[in-house]
């Protein structure tokens, strides 16, 4: 009950990233916030780990799940709450004919984001996992610099990131839909090449087939009307559950991180 009295307790949404809450289990963190105007619950998910081919450590995307109607209206109640005893964002919305509630974990032991939801009225859902990532990118300036082994690279020197890649399984009306980032490349061995010791002695490349993102699958979601990146959807009803799962793998074969995503979510 003391450790109650620390909670952080919000009493309004935010209006963007700037204003969101952190959760994780030191591996997997999100940062979650309530963006009222468009009544959608948004997430940035992040691992300790997601090193791309530019040894820049990325976030995984954003998660966002929209409900129809909107819950978050302006002049009605709404508490959002870090409850820090059972390590879960609890968001409480609405008068009571109307009363919506949300809670969202990070799994203590797996790496696997838990979204559950209750309403007094039904309520559509749809999960989207998005991504910033769309094309192949050259990286220069600030963007070079922020690359922990690029900090000051003399002129010539070309580094790029790839695009995020998307998988798809099970069926449309019960699929595994995967958003993730593959480096099929490594910065590592260009900074050997450059500093002349290519012929030395090295472990395993830290970078290359290092794999990471997010596998989205929710009790009773079906395929949402997108060609490229994940959309989960669910009819009006009064509960819902999403879980999101976000391994990070290094692997030669590229079809071990959706198999390792899938199997959390088993």
């Amino acid at each position: 009950d003391r450790l109650d009295a620390y909670d952080v307790v919000w009493t309004s949404p935010s209006g963007d990233a700037s204003g969101s809450m952190p959760i994780g289990n030191g591996r997997l963190g999100a940062n979650v916030w309530i963006d009222g105007a468009a009544g959608d619950l948004c997430c940035y998910l992040s691992r300790t780990d997601s090193f791309s081919e530019a040894s820049r450590l990325l976030k995984l995307g954003r998660l966002r799940l929209h409900f129809e109607p909107n819950p978050f209206v302006d002049g009605q109640p709404f508490v959002q709450r870090l409850h820090l005893a059972a390590g879960t964002i609890r968001i409480l919305a609405g008068n009571i004919d109307r009363a919506f509630e949300l809670r969202l974990f990070v799994d203590s032991d797996s790496d696997v984001v838990h979204v559950t939801g209750a309403s007094a009225m039904p309520i559509a859902v749809t999960a989207y996992g998005e991504t910033w990532r769309r094309q192949d990118r050259l990286l220069t300036g600030d963007e070079l610099a922020s690359s922990w082994t690029m900090q000051q690279a003399p002129a010539g020197i070309e580094v790029r990131e790839s695009a995020d890649r998307t998988v798809l399984t099970g069926t449309d009306d019960d699929p595994y839909w995967g958003l993730y980032h593959r480096n099929d490349s490594s910065v590592v061995a260009l900074s050997l090449r450059h500093q002349g010791l290519q012929d030395a002695k090295t472990a395993t490349d830290p970078l290359l087939h290092r794999t990471f993102g997010m596998m989205l699958h929710g009790n009773g979601m079906v395929r949402g009307p997108s060609a490229d990146y994940p959309v989960l959807q669910a009819p009006p009803a009064r509960r819902f559950a999403l879980q999101v799962a976000a391994p990070c793998v290094q692997d030669e074969r590229e079809l071990a991180w959706s198999g390792a995503a899938t199997a959390l979510l088993s």
